[in-house]
């Protein structure tokens, strides 16, 4: 008998069930054939990092996300800029470090967030003006990463002008050096140089101002790479595995992370 328009004709389901599965599986096995998920970040201490104890706690995490999968993991690191145009043009699996933003999500596939960093304004301890809120900011200059997020209201204002260096470590050189009297980052991040790298010049470097957002922390996949939808969900399953049998916890202790 002809299936009724509008219903479901005997085993149709069963069938797309089927082709659901076999997508998946094709999906897998494409990643399947290089046998290695390739990720890109900029060094981003205390979270990864080459010189870092098993490159960091990051590094270590998506290894364990990923052990059971099959696959072996490359993590490769470049200037943060760069790093997203590999990944977005689809020469890399994946980006790490990287937060969500409108702009992205045409670009990338987001799984579960990782943690959670806070975005905020440093100055040299000598500047005149304090820094109370954004609009504190009109005329003057503050150093950034080229290519990171920063927050909504921060990144979409034109109040102010913007220097942009390659990566963390040249940002906070840049108020030490005169070049700006602000910069804004990832706090733990602009901290953790300040305690290692900049130790005897820490004093001249204060927070300022409000936090300008607090972000999640993903490895984004890129739209671009066929393998990006089985990717995810192996992510997604990985990261649920490892929080469960305390693998996290125990990363971010050995780290001395506090997600």
């Amino acid at each position: 008998m002809e299936a009724r328009r509008g219903t479901v004709a005997p085993g149709s389901t069963v069938r797309r069930s089927a082709l659901i599965l076999l997508v998946i599986a094709v999906s897998t096995s494409a990643v399947a054939e290089g046998r290695t998920i390739r990720i890109v970040a900029e060094p981003w201490q205390p979270f990864m990092g080459p010189e870092l104890p098993g490159g960091g706690f990051l590094s270590e995490l998506v290894e364990a996300v990923f052990a059971d999968s099959g696959f072996a993991v490359s993590i490769a690191y470049a200037p943060w800029a760069r790093a997203v145009a590999m990944v977005a043009s689809g020469a890399e699996h994946g980006l790490l470090g990287a937060f969500r933003s409108a702009e992205r999500e045409k670009l990338f596939l987001y799984p579960e967030a990782i943690g959670m960093v806070r975005t905020r304004l440093y100055a040299r301890a000598d500047a005149a003006r304090s820094v109370a809120s954004l609009s504190d900011l009109e005329g003057r200059v503050v150093g950034v990463v080229r290519g990171a997020a920063h927050g909504r209201e921060f990144d979409a204002s034109t109040s102010f002008v913007r220097i942009e260096v390659e990566n963390h470590e040249s940002l906070v050189r840049m108020p030490l050096l005169g070049r700006c009297e602000l910069i804004a980052g990832p706090a733990e991040v602009i901290e953790y140089l300040l305690r290692t790298r900049f130790r005897k010049e820490a004093a001249d470097i204060v927070a300022t101002g409000p936090i300008l957002e607090e972000n999640a922390v993903y490895l984004a996949f890129s739209r671009a790479a066929p393998e990006a939808e089985a990717l995810r969900r192996l992510f997604d399953k990985g990261l649920a595995r490892i929080v469960a049998d305390g693998t996290f916890a125990k990363l971010a202790e050995r780290h001395g992370v506090s997600w």
